[in-house]
Order: structure tokens, then sequence, then C-alpha cells
């Protein structure tokens, strides 16, 4: 059997670790007396400060014995486990039992949690949980604290406006209309304070009033007539948006004009052509010229007077444009067109359409003297015997060719009439016409001489005639 061996103070340093429920004492020895023993040894190795920290551990506990809330008052007697541990951690040096001891007494201070046995718990798990039972108290006391600043900003009192917040200011409403529609648009959009009608931006206000303009416009129309004696389409009035009232009288009574829809100021649009205009066409005569031919050229005859044909009596309106080929059309013998002299590369020969070009000649010159817009003329690669030098105006049909616009006012009349020898255009327009006329061209020759020609098989239609 083995023998039992008394404790020293050594082998007590090295048990510390283990329970301090449970030191290894012999068996015959009591309870009382190993306490004893116990508190003598580390009395005599604890040093002084030691001694004061326990009695002040003393004072504490019994000063924890207190009431609470309720009035009850409860104690918690010290445990001589607890005592001997503290006394193992002083004796043995441990920082961290000390640590441990000095949690469990502010444990055991507090109320409610002093009823929580953290001796069976231990101190790792008593740490852990305190740790986590803090950080969800600070969590929820931000989290409240937050909560209620929010509310507090997001909620002011009834009729009280933040210093900060400024009220969106309330749209101007300004409304027009015609004929049952109406067209709106917000004054503060275009810059508008609802008192100073200066504060308006005046080009967006007339820039809107110009797409409003163009869906009420009911623009005038002109009398047509493209021959003289033919069908004539009567005119008709319009009315247009008065934009000068808007811009000289609207505009200084804005601010009264915002309360009720204001009905759209109009002005009655005349036609620039009526029917009595067509019917004056004639009676002034702005231009003249006269070309000579002889007539005993059968083909070249019928050439000049069917092109002649086709365009007296045509009638432009303002702004209209002439074209001799589209009037004209092409020049063929299934519309009666005979093989005559043309030139050719500079050179005269036989053409179908021969004597086309004394007439878009001849009307070129009178429409100059007439004081019309010219567009499109071209000169033969020769010099012809029917006008001065440089006065011709040749054509072909799918080549070049005579355009001319009516830049006048009111409409303008062609006439063109055909003797034996000779070709004269005339030019009218009403009598009160606004007329800029060109100083008179020099005059055609009078007398034609015969032009051998040198190839008389050409029939080509195409080439200048």
């Amino acid at each position: 059997m083995e023998e039992k061996k008394e404790p020293n103070v050594d082998d007590s340093k090295e048990t510390t670790n283990e329970s301090p429920s449970s030191p290894i004492v012999p068996d015959s020895q009591s309870e009382a007396d190993r306490s004893t023993d116990t508190k003598k040894k580390v009395d005599e190795s604890v040093p002084e400060w030691v001694e004061m920290s326990e009695e002040t551990e003393s004072n504490d506990r019994e000063t924890s014995t207190e009431p609470d809330m309720t009035g009850s008052a409860e104690s918690t007697p010290s445990s001589p486990e607890r005592e001997e541990m503290a006394a193992a951690a002083l004796v043995s040096g441990s920082s961290q039992v000390s640590v441990w001891d000095r949690i469990n007494r502010v444990l055991h201070r507090m109320p409610l949690v002093n009823r929580i046995p953290f001796e069976q718990i231990g101190p790792k798990k008593t740490v852990i949980g305190t740790l986590v039972v803090a950080f969800a108290l600070v969590g929820s006391l931000s989290v409240f604290a937050f909560d209620g600043t929010t509310d507090a900003k997001e909620a002011p009192r009834a009729g009280v406006t933040k210093p900060h917040q400024q009220l969106k200011p309330q749209p101007i409403p300004f409304t027009v209309t015609y004929e049952g529609r109406q067209w709106t648009v917000d004054l503060r959009t275009l810059g508008y304070d609802g008192k100073d009608p200066s504060t308006l931006n005046r080009d967006k206000w007339l820039a809107w009033f110009r797409k409003v303009k163009k869906e009420v416009d009911q623009p005038a129309v002109d009398a047509e007539q493209n021959w003289f004696g033919g069908k004539l389409t009567p005119s008709k009035t319009g009315r247009l948006v008065d934009m000068d009232t808007i811009e000289k009288e609207w505009l200084p009574r804005l601010t009264a004009m915002t309360g009720q829809p204001q009905e759209l100021p109009m002005v009655i649009d005349q036609p620039e052509v009526t029917e009595a205009d067509f019917q004056q066409v004639d009676q002034r005569l702005i231009g003249k010229y006269t070309t000579y031919f002889d007539g005993s050229n059968v083909n070249r005859t019928t050439n000049i007077r069917l092109a002649s044909k086709a365009i007296n009596n045509l009638i432009l309106s303002p702004g209209e444009r002439f074209s001799f080929n589209r009037i004209v059309g092409p020049r063929t013998p299934g519309r009666g067109y005979k093989s005559a002299k043309v030139i050719v590369r500079g050179e005269y020969s036989e053409g179908i359409g021969g004597g086309i070009c004394q007439v878009s000649s001849t009307l070129f010159n009178s429409v100059d003297e007439a004081g019309l817009r010219i567009l499109q003329r071209n000169s033969h690669s020769k010099e012809v015997a029917y006008v001065p030098p440089g006065r011709d105006a040749t054509v072909s049909w799918g080549g070049p060719d005579f355009r001319f616009k009516n830049n006048l006012t009111k409409p303008v009349l062609i006439r063109i009439r055909v003797t034996s020898n000779s070709i004269t255009a005339y030019v009218y327009t009403t009598p009160d016409a606004r007329v800029k006329k060109r100083k008179p061209v020099q005059p055609a020759p009078t007398k034609v001489e015969s032009v051998p020609v040198t190839n008389p098989g050409a029939s080509n239609g195409k080439h200048p005639q």
C-alpha cells in the first residue's frame, strides 16, 4: 500500500491549476484543519498589499448586501472555494485568475445579474457572454438613438417648417384658346416669377407661341390660272395669329392675364393674287422682242409655229418657274415637227425641230427686258443670224434648257405671235405690279440670209436647233 505524503508549499504551487474545491490532503485531516493550514501558509507568503486587497474585498462583499429596488436584502456570502482560488492565484502570481476574480466581484454587484452562478459557468464562458451582452446592449441603444433621431428629423411638429426646407414654387399656368382648342404653358418654365413681366424669357415665350401658331394659322389661298382664259381657281382669305398683339400688348399685362384662359388674337390674311389680277394680267406690257426668219422655208416655219403655240397665253403666278423644254415638250415627227436647218458642233445641218432655238432666243430677250430673273441660258457654239451676238438661247430636248422665274408679286402673261416672216414675244402683268424693267436690248436684224446646209441628211432632234 502506497504511503501518503503530507503536502508542502511547493506542492501546492504545482497544483493551483486544479479545481480549488478538491485539494490533495490526507484523508485523516479534517476540512477545518485543512482550511486552517492553507490559510496559515498563504498568510506567510502573501505580501502586505494582498492582505489589504482582501480586506477591501471583504468590505465590498459586506456592502453588496444592500437592499435592491424592491426592498429585499440579499446577501452574497463568500464561498470558501472562491477564497481558496483567490488565495491560490495570489500565491501562484496568475494574472488571469485575478482579472476573473475582479470581473466576478463586479458582476455580483449588479442587480439580477448577481443571481447567475458564474462559479459553475466558468471564467471563459462568463467573459464571452459578458462581451456578447455588452455588444448587444450597445447595438440596441445605437439603433434606438438613430431611429429616434431620424423620426425626430422626419416628423416635425405640425405647422412647423424646417429652416433649410424650401417649398417648391407653384406652377403658373397660362392658357390660350381658339375654336374650342386650348394650349397651356407653365410660365415658371419660361423664367416668370409671377410678379414682374420682365423676368419672363421673351425668346422662349415667343417660341412657344410660334408652335401654337403653326397649329392655328389658316393662310390665305391665292387664285390660280395657268392659261389666259382657262379655268380660274378663286382665292380664299385666311386667319393668322396676331404676334404683334401678343408681343406688344399681352406681355406688359401678363400678371393680370394668368387667372383665366385667353382667346388668341387673330388677323385676316388676304391673298396676294386674286381673280381680279388674272382678269387684268394682259393690261400692262413690260417686255417685247421680235426676230425675223425666211418664211419660204416651210419646215422651219412649221417648227416655229408649233413651239410658239405651246407657249402662247401661258400665265406664271408669283414665284413660279418657267422651263422651255417642259412647256414645249419633245420635238418629234409624231407631234408634227419637221426636219430643218440646225447647228451641230458649230456647223449648220438638217435636223428635226430646226428653228426651235429662234423661239427660245426671242422669248429670252423679251423676258430679260421685262426684268424677270433668268435661271438658265446657253448660247450656240456658232453665231446665229436672227439675234445680235451673245443674245441667243439654245435649247435641245434632253440637253440645254432655257429657264426663268416670275420674281414679281403679281402674275405675268406670255404671248407669242408668229407672222409670215417674224416672231414676237410679249410679257404682260397687272397695272399695279411693281416692275423693275431693264434697258431695252439691241433689236434683231431685219434681213435674214440663207445659209447653205452642209449635211442635208442629218435628222437628230437632240442637236441644238
